[in-house]
């Protein structure tokens, strides 16, 4: 991305800021007394750079830590998974540097006990619910009682660097999309697998998501998040490669099973094989996988903002999630920038003369979806209103206009 040497500490700054603010959309699921969730939970741990990332998990009479996991090619990023069935009870967690001495847990101390209690020279508050798929980035470095905001991964690293990576990158570009691939809660699996025939080696393997997302779906089903090229593939788990394929869409909802019930709406069978059927699915019959953002102004100076707007709503997503928007800039070098659309303005201070993208996503907390994309170009000089000695006529100027001075010359000169 070419940008003013000037601006470069000033973008960074901003980027944190954006990103925060665009995650408090995200929200956090809060629980009382209830599970505390399952599925795959991500810390960033790019800032506080404890030397041994743990999970705390408990209720009022028992508590146990758990070792993250450092994520590969996310650097910063660590995760633990949550078993299904392994914390029902549980009425909070945190994050901490340290295991605190219970890697095996135990009942002498609980969910409520002090960090010093525990030895536990930094940690975060404690924690009643999350969205699966999420990553906790913490407000502050040190401390022991540190909140955050829960926001995607690859969002999450964009807050620290300003560039995109990982999927959310490849939907920006186009190279591939995010849908949910899922199974019965029954079936007993653990993970969802995309082939490119109905042979299950490793070498067939497209991409492989845990089924980390339970939903309630003419009985109780899990989902996994996949990312891949738009292509032909056959569906299944691990170990298991069904004769069940189709061509998968952006945003999409993909359940293998046995025959739906008579009654369950929002389902389209996509293939069958004997006793089992591949079914895409949408919640209440309908998904929001388009937008429409208009850019007004879509030649301006350097230094200018960009006036835009997105005519349509968010929506749900097809598995029955409420879409957000989010904005991305992209350059003429294949990089993306997150951005904000506030006001009906997009501000490019930070930004060359070149041309660019803004692209619209819908995200529904788990996948993003590539909703439009629109061009603009910024010129090499900031835009400035011409004057001109001894004027008596005021002009209006349009910069996307042709405009003609000659009246104005005529009226101003004394010739």
């Amino acid at each position: 991305m070419r940008l003013k040497q000037i601006s470069k500490r000033s973008l960074a700054i901003l980027l944190t800021v954006l990103m925060v603010l665009s995650s408090l959309m995200v929200g956090t699921i809060t629980t009382a007394n209830a599970s505390v969730g399952t599925g795959i939970v991500y810390f960033d741990n790019t800032d506080t750079k404890w030397s041994s990332v743990y999970m705390f998990i408990g209720h009022n009479g028992y508590i146990r830590s758990y070792a993250m996991s450092a994520v590969s090619g996310k650097a910063g990023i660590y995760s633990y998974t949550i078993p299904s069935s392994e914390w029902s009870d549980a009425t909070g967690f945190y994050f901490a540097n340290g295991g605190g001495g219970v890697t095996s847990g135990t009942s002498s101390k609980n969910i409520n006990t002090s960090a010093s209690g525990l030895g536990l020279s930094a940690r975060t508050a404690t924690l009643t619910g999350y969205t699966a798929t999420q990553c906790f980035v913490p407000s502050a470095t040190s401390g022991t009682e540190i909140t955050g905001t829960w926001m995607s991964v690859d969002d999450a690293i964009a807050s620290h660097t300003g560039v995109v990576v990982g999927d959310l990158k490849s939907v920006l570009n186009g190279s591939k999309v995010m849908y949910y691939g899922g199974e019965l809660v029954s079936w007993n699996q653990t993970t969802f697998n995309v082939f490119t025939n109905n042979n299950n080696s490793g070498s067939n393997i497209v991409a492989s998501g845990t089924m980390s997302i339970v939903k309630s779906i003419d009985g109780s089903t899990e989902f996994a998040v996949l990312c891949t090229p738009k292509a032909d593939y056959y569906m299944g788990h691990q170990g298991w490669a069904s004769n069940l394929n189709t061509t998968v869409e952006a945003g999409a909802t993909y359940i293998v099973r046995g025959a739906k019930s008579s009654s369950a709406t929002g389902f389209t069978q996509k293939d069958k094989n004997g006793s089992d059927y591949l079914y895409s699915y949408k919640a209440n019959n309908t998904a929001t996988t388009t937008a429409t953002t208009n850019i007004t102004t879509p030649n301006v100076g350097i230094g200018e903002k960009i006036s835009a707007s997105t005519s349509t709503s968010a929506g749900t997503s097809s598995i029955g999630n409420t879409n957000s928007f989010k904005y991305y800039i992209g350059d003429s070098s294949g990089n993306f920038y997150p951005t904000t659309l506030t006001s009906g303005k997009v501000d490019t201070s930070a930004l060359a003369a070149g041309d660019y993208t803004l692209k619209t996503v819908l995200f529904d907390g788990n996948i993003y979806v590539l909703a439009d994309t629109d061009n603009f170009t910024i010129t090499d000089v900031a835009y400035e209103a011409p004057v001109f000695s001894n004027a008596t006529t005021a002009l209006s100027v349009d910069r996307n206009a042709t405009l003609d001075l000659s009246s104005a010359i005529a009226a101003t000169c004394s010739c």
